[in-house]
């Protein structure tokens, strides 16, 4: 197992910052995407819908790809800062951090792995076998096996397409080789025939808090995504204290 998720790890951290499987941890920041450069409009990775409000962006700073899994977006800039800062906006206002400092670099390439993202399972859930398929996944197209941790990174642009993308096609020839290196069998490499990761499947259960309308000073959780994880220890609290104005500290500790 544990051959198995080194090889699915560094599969795709060779993929993202190499040109082959031997090659990863070379590209620091996605391609052509450079601080000094902020009128390219395909790097400026800055979501416009309630993310935006939850994960504020800062002014002069684009989420564009940074470290081993090319971390993107506001919405996962801040979720990551506040696992390692407890802080959501110290990499929201710089973001090149995730880029300067090795440590942080690694950390965030296995926080996106480990963490799953409602209503998508995480890496490691799928490579264990914690998460299998229910029948809202299957009707998806979605299995267990290699092709979904592809589905979970970048499905999007790489699967559902029905044959397979050179990118994800990149990604089955790195992940064969490691297989070769480590030992361990090949399943259901592909995602060609994979659509996105829905509401009514395995892991689109109960992820983030909102919200007890029918309570007060009360929050519950929630199967639609919101600013308030239950990954994140101080979430629920946060959820009550920014939703009702007579809450305390003192609250919490009854």
């Amino acid at each position: 197992m544990c051959k198995l998720e080194l090889g699915t790890l560094f599969t795709h951290i060779s993929h993202e910052t190499g040109w082959d499987w031997l090659s990863g941890l070379y590209w620091v920041t996605e391609n052509y995407c450079t601080p000094e450069d902020l009128t390219k409009t395909a790097c400026n990775y800055t979501s416009s819908n309630w993310s935006a409000t939850a994960w504020p962006p800062a002014s002069g700073q684009q989420y564009y790809g940074r470290g081993p899994f090319q971390l993107s977006w506001n919405y996962n800039y801040g979720p990551f800062s506040a696992q390692a800062y407890a802080d959501i906006t110290t990499l929201l206002n710089n973001p090149g951090l995730v880029a300067e400092n090795g440590d942080l670099a690694i950390l965030s390439a296995l926080w996106f792995y480990m963490t799953p993202a409602s209503p998508k399972p995480s890496m490691h859930d799928v490579v264990t076998g914690f998460w299998q398929p229910n029948s809202v996944d299957a009707g998806q197209g979605i299995t267990s096996g290699f092709g979904t941790t592809i589905n979970i990174i970048n499905g999007g642009l790489e699967c559902g397409k029905g044959t397979p993308t050179s990118q994800a096609q990149s990604r089955q020839e790195a992940y064969a080789n490691f297989a070769q290196y480590y030992g361990f069998e090949v399943v259901n490499p592909g995602c060609e025939n994979m659509q996105a990761f829905t509401t009514g499947g395995d892991q689109s259960g109960y992820q983030n808090w909102d919200v007890n309308w029918s309570a007060s000073n009360e929050c519950k959780l929630s199967q639609w995504a919101t600013k308030y994880s239950l990954w994140n220890a101080e979430d629920y609290k946060n959820c009550v204290r920014e939703n009702f104005s007579n809450n305390s500290e003192a609250q919490f500790l009854q």
